[in-house]
């Protein structure tokens, strides 16, 4: 059983949808990120025995998470004054979280991602002419993990198997 019976639910209807997305940098919400992805995998190696057509082990994995988000470009260059704020040199060595707040209505429970050990690995600008939309800069991200509304798609290693060696 959830340990939220409502999760999951649609309450009167309501879907989240982009507009019940709200997104902030190192803490700071940002209504001008007009699009943000994340994703992690866990790739685990395997033990086939020579002629077995079945897998008879695998390992734990190789953990990956990438995120990337498009924003503003008068909002992208305050969000890297504030990177450089924290003081690791270039906004490009600055760490921080990523968190997405998601929520359709009052009434809906609130579901909190967090993308965690964010640092900026890529900075995109592409603009052309005849186009009257705002300028937009994609950013994609190196990320160390995230946590999926409270949970973790592996196990921290200090509450893992580990313990008690």
């Amino acid at each position: 059983m959830p340990a939220n019976p409502n999760i999951g639910r649609i309450i009167n209807g309501n879907t989240h949808d982009s507009s019940s997305i709200i997104a902030t940098i190192n803490g700071k919400p940002y209504g001008d990120i007009t699009e943000i992805s994340y994703s992690d995998s866990l790739e685990p190696g395997i033990l086939q025995g020579v002629g077995d057509p079945y897998i008879r082990a695998r390992t734990r994995g190789q953990y990956k998470a990438e995120a990337s988000f498009t924003i503003a470009k008068s909002t992208f260059e305050l969000v890297k004054s504030e990177l450089v704020a924290l003081g690791a040199g270039g906004f490009g060595e600055a760490t921080f979280p990523v968190t997405v707040v998601y929520r359709a209505t009052v009434s809906d429970p609130v579901i909190t991602d967090i993308v965690e050990g964010c640092r900026i690995m890529k900075v995109e600008n592409s603009h052309s002419a005849g186009n009257s939309d705002a300028l937009v800069v994609k950013v994609d991200l190196s990320v160390v993990r995230i946590r999926w509304n409270g949970f973790y798609a592996v196990a921290d290693p200090g509450t893992s198997a580990l313990i008690g060696l």
